[in-house]
């Protein structure tokens, strides 16, 4: 029995997602956000008609015939994932235990580096063994010990991903700027911008044209004087400023891209 309700939830994701695309294959990771293999284990999940996917991880890729949020077949592979030995051009099925621990092997290899992942998503043109069985996807997460995708803060994973780079941050929680420093006066400084500026900042940003949706990073150099610089950030409804070293300019810069940007 079809599962209106399911299928019409995760027409409605993909729905509201704003693909980026790659040498003609969309990206569904950027390396960091969603995990690597999350974001594979999503898109099988999101694929009900028969279909042939390839994820690419650089060089490396895996392509499978897929339908009913399962695994029916592993049609080709690079060669650098054939030391974990998957069956290829061969029906797949959970119960066959050393095929479907083999293709749990050669996933994590193919996310092994923290690169953007890319999916081609194609007709199947009926390669390789054909099966009924198959690989669910709930065995799948449960042989890599994969929990469930929870909603994405971008934010607080960008501000925890910094943490080395800071020596104070102020996090906008629920209302409230919950800070954190390593110096209580740096901290006091930088939440008297918070209460003086950052509303005021913001919304000459929003008159000015731009948007206040897209995520947003600046830099203020030595604003605080010889206690550091101060960078403001905000995505998604969430805002963050921390101190800084501007020798830490880069890194953070870094991070930045890795995580707002694909």
């Amino acid at each position: 029995m079809i599962d209106e309700g399911t299928i019409a939830r995760k027409l409605a994701t993909l729905g509201s997602e704003k693909p980026i695309f790659r040498d003609g294959a969309r990206v569904i990771s950027n390396g960091i956000l969603p995990s690597p293999i999350n974001a594979i284990l999503d898109e099988i999940d999101n694929t009900i008609l028969r279909r042939k996917l390839t994820f690419r991880v650089g060089a490396s890729f895996m392509s499978f015939i897929v339908a009913g949020r399962r695994l029916l077949s592993l049609v080709a592979i690079s060669d650098d994932l054939t030391e974990a030995n998957p069956p290829v051009g061969e029906a797949l099925s959970h119960e066959e235990s050393e095929a479907f621990e083999a293709v749990g092997a050669a996933l994590t290899l193919l996310v092994r580096e923290d690169h953007p992942v890319l999916v081609e998503s194609t007709p199947s043109d009926e390669g390789g063994a054909r099966s009924d069985i198959g690989i669910p996807v709930d065995r799948l997460a449960d042989l890599l010990e994969v929990v469930p995708s929870a909603p994405i803060k971008p934010m607080q994973i960008f501000v925890e991903a910094c943490e080395g780079f800071y020596t104070a941050c102020l996090f906008w929680s629920d209302g409230l700027w919950v800070g954190h420093a390593e110096d209580d006066d740096v901290l006091a400084e930088l939440r008297k911008v918070a209460d003086d500026q950052w509303e005021r900042f913001r919304s000459a940003y929003g008159k000015s044209g731009q948007s206040l949706d897209a995520p947003r990073l600046f830099m203020l150099e030595r604003a605080l004087g010889e206690s550091g610089s101060v960078a403001g950030t905000w995505a998604q409804g969430e805002f963050a400023l921390f101190v800084y070293e501007p020798g830490n300019l880069a890194d953070i810069h870094a991070i930045w891209r890795k995580i707002f940007t694909t």
